[in-house]
């Protein structure tokens, strides 16, 4: 079970992000941005840590900006602050509002420099962005059945979308299967839109640049963001189920639009291939 400050962490985030930009009343500087990249890495990684981690590192980038204009050099993890820069800085309500609510709450510069070495963040998050196609596979499996008129939700339960990962490839053993599914069930609806239906909100890595620019123009990105997280609602609400195991806590708004993503009927050959479910799956376990 998730913990609930986490839950409620998220929910108020999905909240931020489907407003008006224009109407939001951000709690410190870069709110929105920082709590974007945080989503998006709990997509793909969602795990407390590690969404704290995204909105530190994304914080140092916002801090790095400030202190360009209030410095005359940068100076935090090559050298120490002299005490006329401490000063302008900590007087400065923007770089201590900001401080306090990303860097400072979390055990300040020391304890987040003790983080970043103990995680690889970029390897970490890659690395369940390249097995996010086992994930959608199954969420793919169970929404197309349900969407497009299957009535047997057993027919469209997570045994069966595991099956359908199995048989259609590629090559990937049962235990392989169940672990990134226990990794990502949590996110699985909202990793399935991001990766599998193309509406992407996920975190990219190119330069320090990107924090400053390019994740400021996608949490400005109303119409994307709500399209998303409608899409989400939409498919969250039609794999639910009293065997669902997604554990999707995660509550959009009601106002929001629920939008159908365009999808294809399940193939002659899916049927086919699970029509072979019950005489195959336990080789499939056995894998």
């Amino acid at each position: 079970m998730v913990h609930q400050m986490d839950i409620e962490y998220l929910n108020e985030t999905v909240d931020l992000l489907v407003r008006d930009p224009a109407r939001s009343q951000p709690t410190f500087p870069y709110e929105r941005e920082i709590r974007l990249y945080q989503f998006q890495t709990w997509i793909y990684f969602p795990k407390r840590s590690m969404v704290e981690l995204a909105g530190s590192r994304a914080a140092v980038n916002y801090l790095r900006q400030r202190e360009s204009k209030l410095v005359t050099r940068q100076f935090i993890g090559t050298r120490s602050v002299n005490s006329t820069e401490l000063k302008r800085l900590l007087n400065d309500a923007i770089y201590r509002k900001l401080f306090d609510a990303t860097i400072g709450k979390y055990g300040g510069w020391s304890e987040l420099v003790q983080r970043l070495e103990r995680t690889d963040f970029k390897r970490e998050v890659y690395g369940r962005m390249e097995n996010a196609e086992t994930v959608c596979k199954m969420i793919d499996y169970r929404f197309r059945y349900l969407n497009h008129g299957g009535t047997d939700r057993k027919q469209a339960n997570i045994s069966h979308s595991e099956f359908y990962r199995w048989i259609t490839g590629p090559t990937l053993s049962w235990r392989k299967i169940r672990e990134r599914w226990s990794e990502n069930r949590r996110s699985a609806v909202f990793l399935y839109v991001s990766e599998g239906l193309g509406l992407r909100l996920s975190p990219r890595f190119r330069r320090m640049g990107y924090f400053l620019n390019g994740i400021s123009q996608d949490a400005a990105n109303s119409r994307h963001i709500r399209r998303f997280f409608g899409t989400c609602a939409y498919v969250s609400e039609i794999l639910r189920g009293d065997d669902d195991e997604t554990e999707n806590e995660i509550r959009i708004p009601a106002t929001l639009s629920r939008l159908r993503p365009t999808t294809q009927p399940l193939s002659q050959s899916d049927h086919e291939n699970m029509s072979k479910y019950k005489s195959e799956r336990d080789i499939m376990r056995a894998s």
